[in-house]
């Protein structure tokens, strides 16, 4: 009779829940060896690393004769597109909750709520700066208490989400996955997770996954969030910009956007942005942000804000490597 290897099989029961085999390869604990694989002491602390940094029920994974199970988790809200269901993004949500309670755990400033008026922020944000751009809104959440991270890998045929807050332990966290480095395409979907926290929807565990972020969703939660998020942005709860006549070209567009921002205090990038989403145009958007230049690296903002306002010494070593093949 073949005994089957411990460690394949535990491979092997991930894989059936969406994790791959080089995805759990990549995130093995720096103790780990292959001849531990015959310790049954190993294998225990070695399903408990993968519980706690990949949000796994630990019941279900000690039991070889389970199913493996995310851990439950009972107040997440989901704003999916049409046809997506919960079940496709949990695995995502699971990934998302577990770093955001990694980096709770390590923030070295206390949670202060926000005010409720979105416009007190963005009077703050313009006495130093020339509008409120997304590395504004990243700092000024780190220094309310408020992490901000990006989740930048998933395992293969995961599917991904643009923005989730979730609550930790009375901390909100946000967690960014939109894919692209452009900080004009990030700050909407930051503004709008700041609104869940702002309306005071995110509160005793409670989590919002938006897979996609946009100004049309009807869920009054959702357009609560956005309104804010907009007013933060802009200083008013509804800005639908477009042409006076005609349309623009990607360089007029950033001409356009230019003008506007200065004389109105609103960030270029989401002016063009707002302009292509309401002409559903979004390659003429894109060329404009182009034209705008000035931009930078949204991903590695965030992570160097990560880095800055965390004691990482808080973390555990094993957590801590997961965290920094993550986000």
């Amino acid at each position: 009779m073949t005994v089957a290897n411990p460690m394949k099989k535990l491979v092997d029961r991930l894989a059936s829940t969406g994790f791959s085999a080089a995805f759990i390869n990549d995130l093995m604990p720096v103790w780990w060896d292959k001849s531990l694989e015959k310790s049954e002491q190993s294998m225990l602390l070695l399903k408990m690393h993968f519980s706690k940094n990949l949000g796994l029920d630990l019941a279900s994974l000690l039991d070889n004769r389970r199913s493996v199970k995310f851990q439950l988790a009972e107040n997440v809200h989901y704003k999916l597109t049409k046809n997506k269901k919960e079940d496709q993004v949990v695995l995502s949500q699971s990934l998302a909750r577990s770093m955001a309670k990694l980096v709770a755990s390590a923030a070295v400033r206390g949670y202060k709520p926000l005010p409720k008026n979105a416009g007190l922020i963005r009077q703050k944000i313009l006495k130093d700066h020339p509008w409120t751009g997304f590395d504004n809104l990243v700092d000024y959440c780190w220094s309310r208490g408020i992490p901000v991270i990006y989740l930048s890998r998933l395992p293969k045929g995961a599917k991904k989400f643009e923005g989730m807050v979730v609550d930790v332990d009375g901390r909100p966290v946000i967690v960014l996955a939109k894919k692209s480095s452009d900080p004009s395409w990030q700050l909407f979907v930051l503004a709008h997770e700041i609104g869940h926290i702002g309306c005071g929807h995110v509160k005793e565990g409670a989590g919002y996954l938006d897979e996609v972020v946009d100004s049309d969703d009807d869920n009054p939660k959702e357009k609560e969030a956005t309104a804010y998020g907009l007013k933060l942005l802009t200083g008013s709860s509804r800005t639908p910009i477009g042409p006076k006549s005609g349309g623009l070209t990607g360089r007029q567009l950033a001409k356009a956007s230019k003008d506007y921002g200065r004389k109105h205090q609103v960030e270029p990038g989401h002016i063009a942005l707002n302009y292509a989403h309401n002409q559903n145009f979004i390659a003429v958007g894109n060329a404009a942000l182009k034209t705008i230049g000035g931009h930078y690296d949204a991903v590695e903002y965030v992570r160097d804000a990560l880095k800055q306002n965390i004691d990482e010494t808080e973390i555990p070593k094993d957590s801590r490597y997961v965290l920094s093949r993550l986000v």
